[in-house]
């Protein structure tokens, strides 16, 4: 059986034309049986499964967890526009919760105009002599609707980075650089980080963040769906938050609790348990209570 492709239409527009191996021409009319064979599911989406090499919902998911698309078309070995085609919304909707966040008042003197976050990261890096025009904005939303804020810049020694926890209800932004750091000092001191380990602190905080979702908010809801997305961000290796959990350490006295605290994670998903689990640990641990 020779094989065809398509070369074009006839001029009356009624008719496919197709070649052969050989260049030689033929036709078939278009007909209303040929347009509903061409346009059927089946045929489309396995089109699109032989075009795309890494699934939809997967380069939707990665988007959302803040990667970029040219990242992901490398590693999917497919092309930048097929991955802003398949999570056009999911980049819009980035972008508009950084230029949400960019508008909202960080310093308010009297006397003196009100500055926003966006004209705040330009008057702190500025003088340090760091060109404006290569500071790059992320964001990714956790489970809670909170978002994480990413701001990325050259710098003399390679890029620095500050990250900011964005609540788009409240308008409030938090950094965490600070918080990272205090984490890491105690992971160091309980034996989290071995010593001959040498982690960045702020890739520590973006790996356990998620993790603690169900404590950070009045009331939460497990599912099945957040315990696989949880899974799926730990545990693949082309996600460089992933591999921070390969350089942690479980020290000998936490084995137990460990093992408890991920048996009982499971069985809320499963029952898709809802209610005020942080409360609840204030309870229990009340020296994690946020400082005022």
């Amino acid at each position: 059986m020779s094989e065809l492709r398509v070369n074009g239409k006839s001029e009356d527009g009624l008719y496919l034309t197709l070649l052969d191996g050989d260049g030689k021409e033929f036709s078939v009319r278009i007909s209303d049986t040929l347009r509903s064979t061409v346009n059927q599911p089946r045929l489309m989406s396995v089109q699109d499964e032989e075009a795309a090499p890494i699934s939809v919902k997967e380069i939707q998911r990665r988007l959302r967890n803040g990667e970029s698309p040219e990242s992901i078309a490398q590693d999917g070995n497919i092309t930048v526009e097929k991955v802003e085609r398949f999570g056009g919304p999911i980049l819009q909707e980035r972008q508009f919760i950084i230029d949400q966040a960019a508008t909202v008042i960080v310093r308010k003197e009297p006397g003196r105009e009100p500055v926003d976050f966006g004209d705040a990261i330009v008057l702190r890096l500025a003088p340090r002599g760091v060109d404006i025009t290569q500071i790059n904005y992320n964001c990714w939303r956790i489970e809670t609707g909170v978002w994480t804020i990413k701001v990325s810049y050259p710098t003399s020694d390679g890029q620095g980075v500050g990250q900011w926890e964005y609540d788009p209800t409240r308008r409030a932004l938090n950094a965490l650089d600070d918080n990272a750091q205090a984490l890491y000092d105690g992971f160091k001191k309980d034996g989290f980080i071995l010593p001959e380990v040498d982690v960045d602190p702020e890739m520590v905080l973006e790996f356990l963040l998620p993790l603690v979702e169900p404590l950070r908010t009045p009331t939460f809801q497990y599912s099945r769906e957040w315990l696989r997305d949880q899974s799926a961000r730990v545990g693949d290796p082309r996600n460089p938050t992933a591999k921070i959990g390969f350089q942690l350490n479980l020290p000998a006295e936490y084995v137990l609790i460990h093992r408890v605290t991920m048996g009982t994670t499971g069985i809320f998903c499963q029952l898709e348990a809802e209610g005020p689990f942080r409360d609840e640990a204030l309870v229990w641990f009340p020296e994690i209570a946020p400082v005022a």
